[in-house]
């Protein structure tokens, strides 16, 4: 299912009543979540097919290179690499058939067969014209002498090709590409197309992880009649779109975030500054103890509320009891500085 993006404004507060919305595919979701639970460092790599162009595999799936793109802009793929496809130069199509044509005559009229060479006279011929039938016997059929000893009277250079049409015989055919609009051209003058192979990105990775608590603090809300959304997408007043873990959908909304390991806490914790920013909206920021001091320093505590966890499964009990809080007591949030925040982890990501 699809839902239409409405764009919050980067105000002091959203206007009384205003609708948030959301967008949200919940069958590509479902395969990259079944993808990350398998093997998060798993890539994707494209796949040329016939009827659909460039795919990607998504749990047995084939998914159009533009709707992957879409979720690489939205940082939940990286680039890890890329693969060049031959194209059409004239249309860039790559629905491509290769040809092959007597080098003579250019028809289309070749049969393979294993080629032997008479080297006194230099006749090259396919191997069933030149035996004797009945025997094990080789005659040229040019000159009609007879050859006897392999690699002094006659060579065997291998699978060859002869024109059914002038007798041409070839090792090489003259080799050609024709695409699914009938424009024909020589294999060097293809061009490429260049996709690029994904992996999962960061928030992506750590889903699996996340999801089972997830689904216990949306479940208790609902139980306290708080509206949630997990794993919402929702586009900033800069056009960017984000992911939030889990968002209720008030006025302004309260997104919350996790940071789970010191692997680029740091970095987390800006992205969550930005998107705090953008949306204009109060966020809770749960964080590993060792680090919570050191992520309290970070944010504007008027508009973040970091908390934090001992250990993992006490993460559902303690956000819900955090976000019914805030749920409960709506306060005005400071004027959101985007830029400030973009520009400062700019500075953090170069370092």
């Amino acid at each position: 299912m699809t839902y239409e993006v409405t764009r919050l404004q980067n105000s002091h507060s959203q206007p009384a009543g205003e609708k948030i919305e959301f967008m949200h595919d919940n069958e590509l979701w479902g395969f990259l979540y079944v993808l990350a639970g398998e093997d998060p460092t798993q890539e994707l790599t494209p796949h040329p097919e016939s009827d659909l162009g460039i795919t990607y595999r998504v749990d047995g799936v084939s998914v159009p290179a533009d709707r992957i793109k879409r979720l690489a802009e939205k940082s939940l793929l990286d680039i890890a690499g890329v693969m060049s496809f031959a194209c059409c130069p004239q249309c860039n199509s790559m629905r491509l058939l290769t040809m092959m044509k007597c080098p003579n005559c250019h028809k289309q009229t070749l049969s393979k067969s294993e080629l032997v060479i008479h080297y006194e006279c230099g006749h090259l011929a396919p191997l069933s014209e030149i035996m004797v039938p009945g025997t094990n016997d080789y005659v040229c059929s040019s000159c009609g002498k007879r050859m006897k000893r392999v690699g002094i009277d006659y060579g065997r250079p291998g699978l060859g090709f002869r024109c059914l049409s002038c007798g041409e015989v070839s090792q090489y055919p003259q080799l050609l590409l024709t695409c699914g609009h009938g424009h024909e051209f020589r294999i060097d003058e293809q061009e490429l197309r260049v996709f690029p192979i994904y992996k999962l990105g960061k928030a992506l990775q750590t889903m699996p992880r996340i999801m089972g608590f997830l689904t216990a603090i949306k479940e208790e809300l609902a139980r306290n009649d708080a509206e949630s959304v997990v794993l919402a997408q929702v586009a900033g007043a800069s056009g960017t779109t984000y992911i939030a873990s889990i968002m209720i959908p008030s006025i302004p909304p309260i997104l919350t975030d996790f940071v789970l390991d010191e692997s680029s806490w740091e970095f987390q914790v800006l992205q969550t500054i930005k998107k705090s920013a953008d949306l204009n909206a109060r966020t809770l920021l749960l964080v590993r103890s060792d680090l919570c001091a050191m992520a309290k320093e970070m944010v504007n505590p008027d508009r973040i509320r970091v908390i934090s966890f001992e250990d993992e499964a006490m993460i559902p009990e303690l956000a819900t009891k955090a976000l019914l809080e805030m749920r409960s007591n709506p306060t005005p949030l400071p004027k959101a500085n985007y830029q400030a925040y973009v520009d400062t982890a700019a500075r953090k990501e170069e370092n």
